[in-house]
């Protein structure tokens, strides 16, 4: 039977392959866009893709994607660019913490105490009731006013 270039044969005008039909090759070969059962089985030896659609590498995955959970390792590298906290557990920019700085505004404890203070050692530093008791107690507020007892030299 004769067929022109594309095997189609002038008659029928469907083409003719040797030995290969059409339920042979949906059986047996993929379409565009169809589903792959791998039942289990990897691809292996996978080529560097080129274009956004093709597969990727385990090794370039794991490269170039952040673990979900897992820890980001910056490299002393900035973070920028980074929104105003919302939520709690929102990162803070540092002109936010700044201006939240509890000397500049109120502290709102709730009717809870700071607790395990330790000794002071720079002037602004918080001090604990033993640093009041030992050496506030021992000194004469500068209002003025009245002390009993013997007075320290030291």
């Amino acid at each position: 039977m004769p067929v022109d270039k594309s095997r189609r044969s002038p008659t029928t005008s469907q083409t003719e392959i040797q030995g290969v039909s059409l339920g042979y090759i949906n059986i047996n070969f993929l379409r565009k866009g169809q589903m792959i059962d791998m039942n289990g089985k990897t691809i292996t030896n996978l080529g560097s893709g080129q274009t956004p659609t093709d597969a990727a590498r385990k090794k370039y995955v794991n490269e170039k994607f952040l673990k979900k959970g897992g820890p980001i390792d910056m490299q002393n590298k900035p973070i920028k660019i980074v929104l105003a906290p919302v939520d709690e557990g929102d990162a803070a920019t540092k002109g936010c913490r700044d201006s939240k700085s509890v000397g500049e505004s109120d502290l709102d404890m709730n009717g809870n105490l700071i607790k395990n203070v330790r000794w002071p050692e720079e002037d602004h530093d918080l001090v604990n009731r033993a640093y009041v008791y030992f050496v506030a107690g021992k000194k004469l507020p500068i209002e003025g006013g009245t002390m009993q007892g013997l007075l320290d030299t030291a």
